[in-house]
């Protein structure tokens, strides 16, 4: 019996070595392929503009919401990248910030086994590979189609603004909220001139720009040529003043005058009402 127990004892002790050993590879695979994502993705971050990135992601919205015919209609979207040479860390820069903000989910196929699951994590993870099949959400869809918003008008609006409404809680299973309440936003929206006089925003350049970028979009949509004129006049304004800041006063000056045309016109700039909306609540 003596033999036995010490025959057995050498055993145990190599079965538990053998699996601290398997325990630690695993885990350093894992964390060592995230890590490697990460600086992929970092990198792809640096070596594109925001601005190219921002287009990218308008014209892969579009893309998938031509293809969906229904709500919740899985999308391969390697057609899409087949018309460009983008690498993959790109691709990832791309679709990542629209998996996060819940304006689409990434559909992966399911895996046979648990080590076929994690295999094929680490190799996604460690190549950054984007995902393949995507799904818009219910809410999005239903402003694409029914509001008829462009990729571009989503990508505003969801990444760009990022401003504070009950709306930005997005859920593709649960149908993603109140559509008639992010249409009808600038019918309600209210923003005072002294409050965009008082708020520190208006020497922010980043967000400058974003009210920039809303004047110009809402001069695309709006179906009168003379208010589309005059949005695209402030915009191209206030760009300059960006370019060559002459004072504080002149920045608010035209932010004054594009205050005062959000009263008087309200739907029309809706876009521009989110964004200074969010600058009254920052």
């Amino acid at each position: 019996m003596n033999n036995l127990t010490s025959g057995i004892s050498p055993l145990i002790s190599i079965a538990f070595w053998a699996l601290g050993v398997a325990v630690l590879i695993f885990v350093t695979l894992l964390v060592g392929s995230r890590l490697n994502r990460k600086r992929l993705l970092c990198r792809a971050q640096e070596q594109v503009p925001t601005e190219t990135i921002a287009d990218l992601q308008a014209a892969l919205l579009d893309e998938i919401k031509d293809a969906s015919a229904n709500r919740r209609t899985p999308v391969d979207v390697t057609p899409f990248w087949s018309k460009s040479k983008i690498s993959y860390p790109v691709r990832s820069a791309v679709i990542q910030p629209l998996i996060d903000a819940r304006i689409i989910q990434a559909i992966t196929p399911p895996a046979e086994n648990w080590f076929t699951d994690f295999a094929s994590t680490i190799w996604r993870d460690f190549f950054c590979l984007p995902p393949t099949v995507l799904v818009l959400s219910d809410r999005d869809w239903e402003l694409m189609v029914a509001s008829r918003m462009s990729g571009k008008g989503i990508v505003i609006e969801r990444l760009t603004v990022k401003y504070r409404t009950q709306d930005t809680e997005n859920n593709i299973a649960s149908g993603g909220g109140n559509v008639s309440g992010v249409a009808q936003a600038g019918r309600d929206a209210k923003v005072k001139v002294g409050d965009v006089k008082q708020n520190n925003s208006v020497n922010d350049e980043a967000f400058v720009r974003t009210v920039v970028q809303a004047l110009r979009f809402d001069a695309d949509l709006t179906s009168e040529g003379s208010l589309a004129a005059r949005l695209r006049t402030n915009a191209d304004l206030l760009e300059q003043e960006l370019e060559e800041p002459e004072s504080e006063e002149a920045r608010q000056s035209i932010l004054d005058r594009i205050s005062g045309l959000m009263t008087r016109y309200g739907d029309a700039m809706a876009t521009t009402i989110r964004v200074l909306g969010g600058m009254t609540q920052n």
